[in-house]
């Protein structure tokens, strides 16, 4: 199941939405959605045209969209209701949605190929409602979505028992002994509702993406944002210890690299009593309230909690919301005192090349992208160089290679793929390919493209999902422009 929520809230460090994108602001004409009125069942002509990930909304998911909303809806009065969306289709529809108080949610195979979306929060059902119905993977088809409003938890009402049956009459010869009529069975109680978890935070669902380094942490950033509380209390919530409330999506979700030997200090400056939640890689939660003082929180997370998504909630513990400041900073975790050695060894010399060997702590142009998205090739520019012999680092082929790759690649979905295809091409010098896959293991090419150019096939598919790093080197140690192309192939 493909489902994914992502709050309104703008980060000061994001760009504005790309132009013809689904826009809320194109919808017309609102269908109305109020306690007690029936399912309503819309044809709609499900597919658009624009891809979430080129507008700004790729975290949320994959599916294409128009730019106008399908369906605007007025919604009023729904405390202690939800709304269910669902479309049925005889393709593979997709489900976007931006919800009365901004915040955008998506989902895609919830019913077999068939999204389903059910919305409970009191603060996103208070007003306008706005409903694209798309597709997958692009294209047109008819569907069907399917409105329906009813309580939160509704339990099915007890049925009545049963009337005692009437005493027969008595036979007018002998006269029969009376029977007492059966005492009537109790009727059953409705079993109370524990707190539906739909209400809790929830991190399967991503926030508005950071993607950070280490090297940018060393000095503190901020970023404001909205601190958000709601109905629900956090310690109801299982596996969560902690007070106060929070929404179900996360304010922000953080993409750090570099952060080995490095913990995270985060902390919140706002003018009400706010709360920081956070739920790192490690699946652990993390909660604080009041450590930076003035109602104000100050959490430190831990450097193995940064091996992929951090989500944060910026909540409150009153449940009321407020502008607040969420600063950052990178932490050199102590370090324990060196051990001594009675006898060392001595170390036979390496040379040491300028620049340093090809380092896979250090981060290239960042491209985030699956192996559907590479399915129709993405080619980019970059400079190929030298820097350090290859055979010096222990690394295997020949040539030169720059310390810090060219590329970082952030990849996912590439285990349904046969193989990832790697070409350079340069018409200035003779370039070289160094790959180190997601396990850690290091591949290289030379000529394999032909013309003194070099073409990798990474088949271990599986080894791809994660990050994978990119040096586009040189045999001679010069350097000179080159072109990259990165693709997918079903064949292996």
């Amino acid at each position: 199941m493909r489902y994914a929520f992502a709050s309104a809230i703008v980060l000061s460090c994001l760009g504005g939405a790309a132009m013809a994108c689904p826009d809320p602001s194109l919808g017309s004409g609102n269908m109305q959605i109020a306690p007690g009125a029936a399912a309503q069942p819309l044809s709609v002509m499900a597919g658009g045209e624009n891809t979430l990930d080129a507008c700004g909304l790729g975290m949320l998911g994959t599916g294409q969209f128009r730019s106008a909303p399908d369906f605007s809806f007025s919604v009023t009065g729904m405390a202690g209701r939800e709304v269910v969306f669902d479309v049925d289709s005889t393709c593979d529809p997709a489900l976007l949605v931006n919800t009365a108080d901004g915040q955008w949610l998506f989902n895609d195979d919830s019913e077999g190929l068939d999204p389903r979306l059910t919305i409970s929060d009191a603060m996103a059902l208070e007003g306008r409602v706005d409903v694209w119905v798309g597709t997958f993977f692009g294209g047109d088809c008819q569907a069907t979505l399917n409105v329906i409003n009813q309580p939160i938890g509704t339990v099915p009402a007890p049925m009545p028992a049963p009337a005692p049956a009437p005493a027969p009459a008595p036979a007018p010869a002998p006269a029969p002994v009376p029977v007492p009529a059966p005492a009537p069975q109790p009727a059953p109680q409705p079993v109370p509702m524990p707190l539906p978890a739909a209400n809790c935070p929830n991190p399967t669902i991503g926030g508005p993406p950071i993607s950070l380094s280490s090297a940018q942490l060393f000095q503190q950033q901020a970023y404001t944002l909205q601190a958000m509380g709601s109905t629900t209390r956090v310690g109801e919530c299982a596996g969560v210890n902690g007070g106060g409330t929070a929404t179900v999506a996360p304010q922000t979700s953080l993409f750090l690299s570099g952060m080995q030997g490095y913990d995270l200090t985060l902390s919140v400056q706002a003018s009400c009593d706010t709360t920081l939640l956070a739920h790192g890689s490690d699946g652990q939660w993390y909660y604080d309230d009041d450590s930076a003082g003035n109602l104000q929180p100050r959490l430190t997370v831990p450097s193995a909690a940064m091996n992929g998504r951090l989500d944060l909630w910026v909540g409150t513990f009153g449940g009321d919301s407020c502008p607040a400041t969420l600063t950052l900073q990178a932490v050199a975790q102590a370090q324990p005192l060196p051990q001594p050695i009675p006898q060392p060894l001595p170390m036979p010399a390496q040379p040491q090349p300028a620049g340093g060997c090809p380092n896979p702590s250090l981060q290239g142009m960042p491209v985030y992208s699956n192996g559907s998205e590479l399915y129709s090739p993405d080619t980019f520019q970059t400079t190929a160089m030298g820097g350090a012999m290859l055979g010096s680092c222990g690394l295997p082929g020949t040539g030169w290679a720059s310390a810090q790759p060219q590329f970082t690649l952030f990849l996912n979905g590439m285990e349904g793929y046969g193989r990832l295809e790697i070409e350079v091409t340069s018409p200035g010098c003779d370039t070289t390919l160094l790959v180190r896959d997601a396990f850690g293991q290091w591949h290289f090419d030379d000529d394999s493209y032909g013309n003194l150019q070099p073409m990798l096939n990474l088949r271990n598919t599986a080894a791809l999902n994660g990050r994978v790093d990119v040096w586009v080197g040189t045999y001679g140690n010069e350097a000179c422009q080159a072109s990259v192309e990165f693709e997918t192939w079903s064949s292996p």
